[in-house]
């Protein structure tokens, strides 16, 4: 079992490495959080947009002022949306009760840019959509 687990284990690092997908998710990654910056920047219920990699988290707050969160309902119905445009994200749910206010994005390593700029326009739409009804 050993044997088939190493060679398993192997053959992906070849694959890692001759896809360049280190490189990769570094560029496709900072394509990322630029492109999300540049859409959800300004957006008076975005706290933060973080990230690293392919893996990047937006804070939603009631007001960017005092990063108050957004009400847990809200941050699900904001899921429910951005997934009704054909995007699944994640959401924190395991933090401290009431902080659990940041959208979660996690693209495959094979993404491209154009579908990056896509799954922006999902989420900003989304975000709009739902903080445009009301926030509290």
């Amino acid at each position: 079992a050993h044997t088939l687990g190493c060679a398993a284990g192997a053959a992906v690092q070849r694959v890692i490495e001759r896809e360049g997908l280190i490189t990769r998710v570094a560029e496709e990654g900072k394509w990322l959080l630029e492109t999300l910056q540049a859409e959800l920047g300004q957006n008076p219920h975005v706290g933060d947009v973080r990230g690293r990699g392919l893996f990047a988290g937006i804070e939603l707050v009631t007001d960017k002022h005092t990063k108050q969160p957004l009400d847990e309902a809200l941050m699900g119905a904001v899921v429910t949306d951005i997934a009704g445009r054909g995007v699944l994200v994640g959401k924190t749910t395991r933090s401290i009760p009431g902080f659990n206010n940041t959208i979660n994005i996690a693209p495959p390593l094979i993404v491209t840019q154009t579908d990056i700029d896509e799954i922006v326009e999902a989420v900003a739409a989304g975000i709009h959509q739902v903080t445009a009804k009301g926030v509290r």
